[in-house]
């Protein structure tokens, strides 16, 4: 099913089923009497993220202090079909169940039977780490985990009949801090910093020549506004090649492969020091190619700009239609750069359905060779340059 699709579905479905499941929740929770304490701890813990695989990195920190704080507990993932292969390498969870939502009726067919499998595990706990979704705490309802931990804010204020733990998810503040307050209610007591497997940080820039500088102006189609428009991405891309010696590495989904391609044919016809690799290379190799090979990235607000992050790149990231304050937590193992021109009706994707400039995003469009120019000098200066000779 299309993006679109899906939200209509969550919306429509919801209506009638909020007021029912909440009712049933009120009535079993009274009758029952359920211990919902965090005694004893899990034997299993199911985190719901359907979409969305950059949010799984900002609540990389919190999911990694729950496995400190539960060791012998199983870490499951239920997720949509785009984040099982991204995440595998991470480390973070024993096992990844995925819904398949094709259409309707496999939606339907494959819920049933991950309930089944929720069912049949003792000891369970579930973290919603959805935060606008409707049917992902009906779903956690449905488990009968003993526990069921999730989000609630203005639009979604229902939840709180349905979880049995609730936290409010601040959009003003930084976004990886709701995910460690998620934690700590489900009983962290101390911070956690994520590290991938194998891939310790900081990096060893000092002993290593770099090859690459990664470029991402890709994203989800859920607010497709946080794009560098065409003028500003060629700028950019000009911009990096005369600044610096390196090779530029265009990353992204296998789906963003032609479109890049299309652009590279339009305005950079044969450049040699510009390579697309949207989608060429397994999420495995992805990683091992960022963290060996790419010196810095330069990124769009989407999943690559938190992958690199977690790696220990140096960033260059362009705002518009979102807030880096939101985003961009301090970090030491490498230097963040941001640009953002704050214009008045920023942030507004994730604040309003209808967005102020009908999608005409100024905020990306205004900024102008010169600022681009600035910035990228200043960053490739932050750089460990050593070409391979």
């Amino acid at each position: 099913m299309q993006l679109q699709t899906k939200r209509r579905l969550d919306a429509v479905l919801s209506r009638w089923l909020i007021g029912l499941h909440s009712v049933l929740a009120r009535g079993l929770g009274a009758v029952l009497r359920r211990n919902h304490t965090l005694e004893p701890a899990p034997r299993h813990i199911l985190f719901i993220k359907i979409l969305g695989l950059g949010s799984v990195f900002m609540a990389a920190d919190g999911i990694a202090a729950l496995r400190r704080q539960y060791p012998h507990t199983r870490f499951i993932l239920l997720c949509g079909s785009g984040l099982k292969a991204g995440l595998a390498p991470t480390g973070l969870f024993d096992e990844i169940w995925v819904i398949n939502d094709r259409n309707l009726f496999r939606l339907l067919v494959s819920s049933l039977a991950i309930l089944r499998r929720c069912w049949a595990r003792r000891g369970l706990w579930v973290a919603d780490l959805e935060v606008y979704s409707k049917l992902t705490p009906l779903f956690a309802l449905w488990t009968l985990a003993r526990n069921r931990f999730g989000f609630v804010l203005d639009v979604v204020q229902f939840r709180r009949n349905l979880n049995t733990h609730s936290v409010y998810f601040n959009r003003f503040s930084a976004i990886r801090q709701n995910y460690l307050r998620l934690a700590q209610v489900m009983g962290t007591s101390e911070p956690v910093s994520f590290h991938f497997p194998q891939k310790p940080l900081p990096r060893p820039v000092h002993t290593h020549s770099y090859t690459h500088i990664a470029v991402n102006n890709t994203c989800s189609d859920l607010s497709p506004e946080r794009k560098l428009p065409p003028a500003q991405f060629e700028a950019l891309l000009h911009t990096l090649l005369a600044q610096q010696p390196l090779s530029l590495a265009l990353v992204g989904a296998p789906g963003d492969f032609a479109a890049y391609q299309a652009f590279l044919d339009a305005h950079f016809p044969g450049e040699p020091r510009i390579e697309n690799r949207a989608g060429q290379l397994s999420f495995e190799a992805y990683y091992d190619f960022l963290y060996h090979q790419c010196a810095g990235m330069v990124s769009i607000d989407s999943a690559p700009l938190h992958i690199g992050r977690s790696l220990g790149l140096p960033v260059l990231s362009f705002w518009g239609p979102t807030n880096p304050r939101n985003y961009l937590d301090a970090r030491t193992e490498a230097p963040d750069m941001a640009v953002y021109l704050q214009v008045p009706c920023s942030p507004c994707v994730h604040f309003t359905e209808e967005l102020p400039c009908g999608g005409d995003n100024f905020c990306m469009k205004d900024m102008d060779n010169a600022l681009i120019s600035t910035q990228v000098s200043d960053f490739v200066k932050t750089l460990p340059l050593h070409p391979v000779s």
